[in-house]
């Protein structure tokens, strides 16, 4: 809620730069994965928890408030590191049988892998100008693509339930540095581009619902409503997925 009163309370500045405010590449996972870092810190917090090896913990759940909750979850994080890459899997199993797994992919300098314990709690890196990043879900065909290595910067989004396709686009074009945001989905019936760009100390709003210039509270209200709110909507899913159909924790 904070993410989407900011985004509808923040006005134009006289700043030659996209304003902090607004999602892009390197902020964007906060939204999308804000539900699921809640559910696993509730799901520790009701757990006890023991070292198995270097690379694998077990989880022994069990919220007294909720009938038949009792789970054993194996989590093991396997790391493969090459030059300028890093691939780690995280696998799952509850009460034995295969729980879904994880994979992240990280291209780029300066790069170290993740910790078993973050990436349990989807603590996820900041990506960085000059890096890559790839996260994968299996049970479903949910991937996300973010590619800050060179202009222009890329982040995709895509989701099998309902279509939903995310995608943040942005680029410098003749000295003028702008972002687009796209949503297209199976229920939504295509949503226009939205874009903001900056031209030395002017910032400017477009919908492709207009033709022309938009007001910032207008830009920022379709921004929530199409952008923000479904795709907090996508981290919701994973996290229902993972309860429903990988009898994952019921908190």
């Amino acid at each position: 809620m904070k993410v989407f009163l900011v985004l509808l309370l923040f006005s134009t500045s006289l700043s030659a730069s996209i304003p902090n405010e607004l999602p892009s590449q390197t902020n964007i996972n906060s939204i999308l994965f804000r539900e699921m870092k809640s559910y696993m810190f509730q799901v520790l917090q009701k757990s006890q928890i023991f070292k198995l090896s270097e690379k694998c913990q077990l989880i022994k759940f069990n919220n007294l408030s909720v009938p038949h909750s009792r789970r054993e979850l194996k989590f093991c994080l396997e790391t493969q590191i090459m030059e300028g890459k890093i691939s780690q899997t995280l696998r799952v199993q509850s009460s034995n049988q295969f729980a879904g797994s994880f994979k992240l992919v990280r291209t780029g300098k300066n790069l170290s892998p993740l910790s078993l314990e973050r990436f349990l709690s989807f603590n996820l890196p900041e990506n960085k100008h000059g890096q890559k990043l790839e996260f994968y879900f299996d049970h479903f065909s949910f991937a996300i693509t973010n590619d800050l290595r060179t202009l222009p910067f890329k982040f995709d989004s895509f989701l099998q339930i309902k279509g939903f396709h995310i995608n943040i686009y942005e680029d410098i074009q003749n000295d003028v540095r702008y972002r687009s945001y796209l949503l297209t989905c199976d229920d939504c019936h295509g949503i226009p581009v939205l874009k903001v760009q900056v031209d030395q100390q002017n910032i400017s709003y477009y919908t492709g619902m207009d033709v022309g210039e938009v007001t910032p509270a207008h830009f920022n209200q379709m921004l929530a409503n199409f952008i923000v709110i479904p795709f907090s909507q996508l981290g919701i899913q994973i996290r229902d997925n993972l309860i429903e159909e990988l009898n994952w924790p019921r908190i």
